[in-house]
């Protein structure tokens, strides 16, 4: 019933397949390209969602060219959906804060979406893969090098901070 809203959504969409194509055969990509993926499926969200999501990315200048791991950001995005909404069709925020501090980037994904009990919910399959990632991408826990960890309380949300080291 709107072709013009119906192409906006395939360009969206081709946008954000065009976008895992050329990242997933790569070990790490440019921080803006990464936030390229997660706009591009925060955009057909929204649509979804309309006015019932709102969301931000705060990045510094300085950050946007640094490595990161390719798909970083989008388990933890797409989680906010798939768990942290799927009750809660009013009002959901999505906060992605990125900074650099001492040569690590910090990366928060926060949600205000019903939250979990970490203790009954073990990490699920795109969260174990990332963490093997970044494993193999900065010599896994020994170094300490890189970390993930995970802040949920019931009926509160869940906050992700990734820890990676700047440009290694």
């Amino acid at each position: 019933h709107n072709p013009e809203k119906a192409v906006y959504i395939l360009d969206e969409l081709s946008g954000l397949l065009r976008r895992v194509l050329s990242s997933s055969s790569k070990p790490r990509v440019p921080l803006v390209k990464e936030l390229e993926l997660i706009g591009h499926y925060l955009v057909l969200q929204k649509m979804r969602f309309e006015d019932n999501l709102k969301y931000s990315i705060e990045v510094p200048d300085e950050c946007l060219n640094m490595a990161v791991p390719s798909l970083l950001l989008q388990p933890f995005v797409e989680n906010c959906f798939v768990h942290g909404f799927k009750d809660k069709l009013l009002s959901a925020n999505i906060t992605i804060d990125i900074s650099l501090q001492d040569q690590f980037l910090h990366i928060s994904v926060k949600d205000n979406g019903i939250g979990f009990d970490s203790k009954l919910h073990p990490a699920g399959q795109g969260i174990s893969l990332v963490k093997d990632t970044l494993d193999l991408l900065y010599g896994g826990n020994n170094k300490k090098l890189a970390s993930v960890n995970i802040h949920s309380q019931v009926n509160k949300g869940c906050e992700v901070v990734i820890k990676i080291p700047a440009n290694y």
